[in-house]
C-alpha cells in the first residue's frame, strides 16, 4: 500500500513539474515572439532557444512518463523518451553554458560585445544544437541497436553536462571576483560650499 502511494505521488509531482515546465517555456516563447522590441536583441536568441530546449525536456518528461508508468507500455531499461530527454537535457544545460560564457564576456569585454556580429550568435547557436544532436543521436542508437552500448551514451553525455556545470560555475566565478575587484569607492568629497 505504501509503495502504490509513494508511486502515486512522485508520478502527480512529475505530472505536475511537465507541466509547469511546458506552460513557462510556451509563455516564454510566445513572450519573445509577440514582442517586437526583443526580435532584434542577439542576447534573446540564447534565451529563446534556451526555452525551446526547456519545452523538449517537459515534453520529453511527459514522454517518459507516459511509457514508464502507464501499465504495458514499458518496453525495457532505455526507450526513445529517455532519449529524446536526454538530448532536450543536454541542449538546455548547453545552452545555459552559452549564456554564462556570453555573460563573462559582456562583464570582461563590454565594447567588443556590444559589436558582436548576430551571425557569432547564430553561429554558437547552430554548434550547441549539432551538439545536442550528436548526443541524441548517440542515445537514439543506444536504443534501437543493440551493438551500441548504453554505456558510452550515458558517460558521454555526463561528461557533456558535468563539462557544462564546470563552464558555468567557472564563468559566475569569474564574473563575481571581477566585480568584487572593481568596486568603486562611493565616499563623496566633502563640499567646501558649506564655509
Amino acid at each position: 500500500m505504501l509503495n502504490a502511494t509513494a508511486a502515486i505521488v512522485f508520478i502527480v509531482i512529475f505530472v505536475l513539474e511537465a507541466a509547469v515546465i511546458i506552460i513557462g517555456n510556451v509563455f516564454t516563447i510566445f513572450v519573445f515572439k509577440t514582442q517586437s522590441r526583443l526580435h532584434l536583441k542577439r542576447t534573446c536568441l540564447l534565451l529563446i532557444n534556451l526555452a525551446v530546449a526547456d519545452l523538449l525536456v517537459g515534453v520529453g518528461e511527459v514522454a517518459v512518463l507516459v511509457v514508464h508508468k502507464i501499465p504495458g507500455t514499458e518496453n525495457g531499461s532505455l526507450s526513445a523518451p529517455w532519449a529524446f530527454q536526454a538530448f532536450g537535457s543536454c541542449v538546455s544545460v548547453m545552452f545555459l553554458a552559452l549564456i554564462s560564457l556570453e555573460r563573462v564576456y559582456a562583464v570582461f569585454r563590454p565594447l567588443r560585445h556590444r559589436v558582436t556580429s548576430t551571425g557569432t550568435y547564430i553561429f554558437s547557436i547552430v554548434i550547441v544544437w549539432v551538439a545536442g544532436l550528436c548526443i541524441g543521436g548517440l542515445a537514439f542508437s543506444a536504443v534501437f541497436h543493440s551493438k551500441v552500448d548504453s554505456v558510452y551514451a550515458l558517460a558521454t553525455g555526463d561528461v557533456l553536462l558535468f563539462f557544462c556545470l564546470v563552464v558555468i560555475c567557472a564563468s559566475y566565478l569569474s564574473i563575481r571576483s571581477r566585480l568584487y575587484a572593481t568596486t568603486p569607492d562611493l565616499q563623496v568629497p566633502h563640499s567646501r560650499s558649506n564655509r
